[in-house]
């Protein structure tokens, strides 16, 4: 909470001074005022975290230092008010002798008269960059050195090991290839994880720009660039990176489905969903509740129905030869398994979205989503009213409304795929032995961020909720 408001408060001072210093505005729109405390909250604080780091030599997390220790907290509150008087009697100094006159809305919202999807694809291509430095090193853990052993089998030699194991083999079959195109390089073993998430990018880049919006897409690839665990196994010569990747993929398809029920979404579900079920066996667990989604959403369509059946078919009959191993893998490891501990379902919840503070945001995004699409909750706007008054709230049920949408059918799907393996996980653990870590939860995570955003775009007041 301290925290907040040592970041959040001061851009209302600096906004204060520089409209005594510099001079009011009394036709701004409510969202030029938005914008422009978004941009002081960004700009002040990027300024007093630069200073405090580069400077006063700050080290540690800051949201920590500010909430644990007064005297740091008060230091940086001198600091950002000292910059909040400073910048606006610059600004007047700049503007009265260079006739240099900012106006900070209008400088966010010139950024419409670009090109937005040059600026995306730049930005795009600095996650990439930033990623992709990072498998230039020699740094592997214990899982990642039995992944780079298996490397360096032959194909029937892996595949024994592997069924041996936990895992299935395709992410083993990418690292082999790796490894036997660049040699025994660090950056080839890593390459294993990063493959996926460029591929990652561009779905982001292409389907999920142009089929849910550039917001959409930009939060998408933020988030699968920068979270915590999305930087982790990006790199990381294991299979999270894969499986995330075929799981999204299989959600999304599962979209089309909806939309169009074209053959060929059809085609890459089941593809998808079996590269999913090849990588990791929570991947399976996932995309399972994708196929039971198929069942309320195909019943009333007869053509449909034959294709959930076609697929449910074809799916059994193409993960047969891996089922087999995957029983006896299970009965092999039940008694020797290596974990001794199991996850809270509060740390796998925090665990999707690295943050508490986005944790809740995620559950008001999706409550809010569902009382948008059952028609019991809904936010209009009065234009001719000014300020809070603009927003009327209407709480009310639509009798006319019967049944629930396929697009809500959908977000269903994808959050009892996120909880469900969760649930399955822990099951298995609290019923045999302990069968599950957080880490197995990843193949979901990009899920839960697709569902986030896309909670939040099916809303009005959307670019509030954005920001």
């Amino acid at each position: 909470m301290i925290s907040f408001l040592c970041l959040a408060i001061p851009p209302i001072l600096l906004l204060y001074i520089r409209s005594k210093v510099v001079g009011k505005n009394e036709h701004k729109t409510l969202e030029n005022r938005i914008v422009e405390y978004c941009f002081a909250l960004l700009f002040l604080n990027f300024i007093a975290i630069s200073i405090t780091y580069l400077v006063f030599h700050h080290s540690g997390r800051l949201q920590s230092a500010l909430n644990d220790k007064t005297v740091f907290a008060f230091h940086y509150l001198v600091l950002v008010i000292v910059i909040s008087i400073i910048v606006p009697m610059m600004e007047y100094f700049f503007k009265n002798h260079f006739q240099l006159n900012i106006n900070l809305s209008e400088t966010m919202l010139s950024i419409r008269k670009y090109d937005k999807t040059k600026l995306f694809y730049l930005y795009v291509f600095v996650l990439f960059v930033m990623n992709f430095i990072r498998i230039f090193d020699n740094s592997f853990w214990a899982d990642e050195g039995y992944s780079i052993s298996l490397a360096k089998m032959s194909i029937a030699d892996m595949i024994n090991a592997t069924a041996n194991d936990v895992h299935p083999p395709l992410h083993y079959f990418l690292i082999q290839l790796m490894y036997h195109i660049f040699g025994n390089k660090g950056f080839a073993y890593h390459l294993s994880g990063f493959i996926p998430y460029v591929f990652l990018l561009i779905i982001i880049c292409s389907y999920i720009r142009k089929r849910f919006g550039m917001l959409t897409a930009f939060f998408m690839v933020t988030m699968c660039s920068l979270m915590k665990e999305a930087v982790r196994y990006n790199v990381e010569a294991r299979m999270y990176s894969m499986g995330a990747l075929f799981v999204l993929l299989a959600f999304l398809a599962l979209y089309e489905i909806i939309k169009r029920n074209y053959l060929r979404d059809w085609m890459i579900f089941v593809i998808v969903s079996l590269a999913a079920a090849y990588t990791h066996y929570y991947a399976l667990v996932a995309v399972a509740f994708f196929y039971l989604a198929l069942i309320p959403l195909t019943y009333r369509d007869r053509g449909k129905r034959r294709r959930t059946i076609m697929a449910y078919i074809i799916t059994v009959i193409a993960y047969l030869p891996w089922l087999s191993i995957l029983i006896k893998s299970f009965e092999s490891t039940a008694d020797s398994w290596w974990l001794n501990e199991i996850p809270t379902i509060r740390e796998a919840f925090l665990y999707l979205f690295d943050t508490k503070w986005l944790s809740i945001l995620f559950v008001l995004a999706v409550i809010g989503y569902f009382l948008y699409e059952t028609r019991l909750f809904s936010i209009r706007i009065n234009e001719t009213e000014r300020w809070i008054d603009k927003v009327d709230t209407v709480i009310e049920i639509d009798e006319k409304r019967t049944g629930v949408s396929e697009e809500l059918i959908w977000v269903i799907a994808g959050l009892c795929s996120i909880f469900g393996t969760c649930v399955v996980g822990l099951i298995l653990s609290y019923t045999i032995r302990p069968f599950f870590v957080l880490r197995y939860l990843y193949p979901t995570v990009p899920v839960a961020y697709m569902l986030l955003i896309y909670c939040t775009r099916k809303m009005k007041l959307k670019k509030i909720l954005f920001v």
